[in-house]
């Protein structure tokens, strides 16, 4: 079991004191005390009254009365210890109250803000644990559970935006998407799920559509998916209307005519093409044959007598591209976010060695990314820089995008895998960063990871550029012997500058 996770988003100590001169000295006295006895306090009463649970408070003020300073340690840890436990027992009980007189509302609220808040900035809230990777998957299946209608209405009301389907059909695993299909509508789970499984078989029998990266096929056929779940005409339940629009998408974005499809299909029927030779085994001859009975009738429907894309499914289609946007109250894009918690805030100490590096990789040319797809792969190699993922989730790469010229708002295109040259590549690029500061003398790259790159931080966007603040530690007395700095970051691809208060 994962142990609990208690996250205080800003703690304040206010002392009046007597004497100016004392001031300072109290100051730092209590931050220290803070930290080193108070906050494990806080954290083991946290779990002792509310495990497993879910509790947020806005604010839980203490007055702990007269303080001696000659023992201000003891006597803040003593007053701690009465006013904390029975204060936040009482926040806790009226918050469960709630809960339980609204059925479980708190808690559904909380997720179903946690979901909207991803789909729609690609960051998780403050409060919300990055650490567990299950967080956002555990949010679904609570509120298709507990309110189907609620996920229906506010969470897939806006998937004909590109950038937020994406992302849901990034993140969230077949089964999972298949879930949220069924609760739309059992029908439509039905289709989807054959004709999902069905197209993905005919992989090994579509010479195009074997060289094609497995993620890239895999979000095509979902976004076909889900647009064919938002037309009218699909509400006559009829399969062979469902299964029209997915070809037309797979047919407008892969670039295949509806000639091609035809085809595709009449080359298939060739025993050749499902012969153990190619790949294809039963499961596969089986969609097979499934797909040669119903796609030529939905190729028909599509294309008329000629073949040909009909022009209302061609306005249609288009239609489906601009369909606007659904705002959803309460939820800001990411770059008018106030604040974005960050674990991986030491990739600044990389910066100025990241134009040669993108370079070895191919990733760029000139200073310039040398293609779309560049700046992903390109976050993605940061990532397993700061923690050795290689395959990490978006929520964790809001610095990665800034650095690698993302926006904020834009998915994080994962139609890709690293390779293994490229991960050997970015381990001798930590071991060059290292022997670069001599002061780290001969330190482990797992060593600098977890000391310098990992690394929890606040990013902020004021005054037209960003700012990065990182807490300092006792360690972090090596940082000034660097022979660079990064106090200001700015990559020639970035649109903004970086600040970084460390």
């Amino acid at each position: 079991m994962r142990p609990q996770k208690h996250i205080i988003r800003e703690q304040l100590i206010e002392l009046t004191v007597s004497n100016r001169e004392d001031a300072w000295a109290l100051q730092q006295e209590a931050g220290r005390i803070f930290r080193q006895r108070i906050l494990p306090l806080i954290d083991r009463y946290c779990s002792k009254l509310a495990p497993d649970t879910l509790i947020r408070i806005d604010t839980l003020l203490l007055d702990l009365g007269e303080l001696d300073p000659k023992r201000l340690g003891q006597d803040l840890e003593e007053k701690m210890h009465r006013h904390l436990k029975s204060e936040l027992a009482k926040v806790i009980r009226r918050q469960e109250r709630t809960d339980s007189s609204s059925k479980g509302s708190f808690r559904t609220a909380s997720q179903l803000e946690l979901l909207q808040h991803f789909l729609h900035t690609g960051a998780l809230p403050w409060w919300a644990d990055s650490e567990d990777p299950e967080l956002l998957s555990k949010a679904v299946r609570h509120l298709l559970t507990r309110q189907p209608g609620t996920i229906i209405r506010q969470v897939l009301a806006p998937i004909r935006e590109e950038k937020y389907l994406n992302r849901l059909i990034y993140h969230f695993s077949d089964d999972l998407l298949l879930e949220l299909l069924k609760a739309i509508d059992r029908q439509f789970f039905d289709f989807g799920k054959r004709l999902y499984s069905d197209l993905i078989a005919l992989v090994a029998v579509v010479p195009a559509w074997r060289t094609l990266p497995f993620k890239r096929l895999r979000r095509e056929i979902w976004k076909g998916i889900f647009y064919a779940v938002t037309v009218s005409d699909v509400a006559s339940r009829e399969e062979v209307v469902f299964d029209k629009w997915v070809v037309l998408h797979l047919a407008s974005h892969f670039g295949f005519s509806l000639e091609q499809w035809k085809v595709v299909l009449a080359d298939t029927k060739s025993a050749n093409c499902v012969s153990e030779e190619n790949g294809a085994d039963g499961g596969g001859k089986e969609a097979l044959h499934r797909l040669q009975s119903s796609l030529p009738e939905a190729i028909t429907l599509l294309g008329g007598q000629d073949g040909a894309m009909g022009v209302k499914e061609r306005e249609r289609m288009h239609l489906l591209d601009e369909e606007p946007f659904v705002e959803v109250a309460g939820v800001k894009a990411a770059g008018d976010t106030d604040e974005l918690y960050i674990h991986n805030a030491g990739l600044v100490i990389l910066w100025p060695f990241l134009p040669r590096f993108f370079e070895n990789l191919g990733l760029m040319q000139d200073k310039t990314f040398v293609d779309a797809a560049a700046p992903h792969r390109a976050a993605a190699t940061l990532q397993y820089l700061a923690s050795g993922q290689a395959d990490p989730p978006e929520y964790l790469l809001p610095l990665n995008k800034i650095i690698c010229g993302i926006d904020l708002e834009d998915p994080f295109e994962v139609d890709f895998e690293l390779e293994d040259a490229e991960l050997e590549a970015c381990d001798r690029f930590l071991e060059a960063v290292i022997a670069h500061a001599p002061i780290l003398r001969n330190m482990s790259i797992g060593g600098f990871r977890n000391t310098f790159l990992q690394r929890q931080g606040i990013l902020s966007f004021e005054d037209g550029h960003w700012m990065l603040r990182i807490e300092r530690e006792t360690y972090d007395l090596v940082l000034d012997r660097f022979p660079w700095s990064f106090k200001i970051i700015k990559l020639p691809w970035m649109d903004f500058v970086l600040y970084v208060e460390w």
